[in-house]
């Protein structure tokens, strides 16, 4: 990342910040600790900060691939059951057609018309390639939730580094030998694959459900806090219900 090492007062991380920016400094810990511990807390947050966005990417990526999946497995149940209702009409007419004095030519018309429908519907399927699509993103959220879960543990490691017994070169040291290069190589051949089943638009329409999902979800949390809020002001003296 072309990184410095930190010393005498944390110096930038090569992308034009210079010095680390304090108005975040609450989130290193104590501001009365010794430099010393500060400045390696800031490596640490720093570090952390850009490997959190990529983590961050994986995510939402996989939640784009698990939306489209979702919406081919629902295609295909609309297919099958339809085929399985359209099958089964054709039978019972067949079963009544003397009981309800059904002419033959009603009776064929029907039944052609069904099997028609059933032909159609499938030969659709069959051209789309819904299966298989729907196969290909399985396997695919399956390789977003490997590459995510190796994230994970990598984040969780750097975050267990104890900022007490190290210098910020040597905390630097660590993360580097942590957070594996190699992590960078996976996403992008994901996303390649990602990017060779789902066009713009498709992407552009799940991203937007995704940001539509977590403003109801944060609405939810903020209902939620509110009530637990007013639950405990009910029995504060001189509280008005309304």
């Amino acid at each position: 990342d072309g990184h410095g090492d930190g010393h005498g007062g944390g110096h930038g991380d090569g992308d034009g910040r210079g010095d680390y920016d304090n108005r975040s400094i609450n989130s290193y810990g104590n501001i009365n600790e010794p430099n010393e511990v500060l400045n390696v807390k800031k490596v640490k947050h720093f570090k952390l900060k850009k490997f959190k966005s990529h983590l961050d990417y994986c995510k939402t990526t996989r939640n784009v691939t698990l939306l489209k999946y979702h919406d081919l497995a629902l295609i295909i149940n609309v297919i099958q059951i339809s085929v399985i209702i359209v099958s089964t009409a054709i039978t019972f007419f067949e079963t009544i057609r003397d009981e309800a004095n059904i002419s033959d030519d009603s009776q064929r018309l029907i039944t052609v018309s069904l099997s028609t429908y059933i032909a159609l519907v499938v030969a659709i399927s069959r051209f789309l390639k819904f299966d298989e699509k729907k196969e290909h993103f399985s396997k695919l959220s399956e390789k977003w939730n490997q590459i995510i879960n190796k994230m994970r543990g990598m984040q969780h490691e750097v975050e267990s580094l104890d900022s007490y017994n190290l210098s910020p070169g040597e905390m630097k040291t660590h993360i580097y030998k942590i957070l594996d290069p190699k992590y960078r190589e996976n996403i992008s051949v994901i996303d390649n694959d990602t990017d060779n089943l789902l066009n713009m638009n498709e992407k552009t329409y799940y991203r937007n459900m995704l940001m539509n999902m977590r403003l109801d979800d944060q609405i939810l949390d903020r209902h939620d806090t509110l009530f637990c809020v007013y639950k405990r002001l009910q029995n504060t003296f001189g509280f008005a219900s309304n």
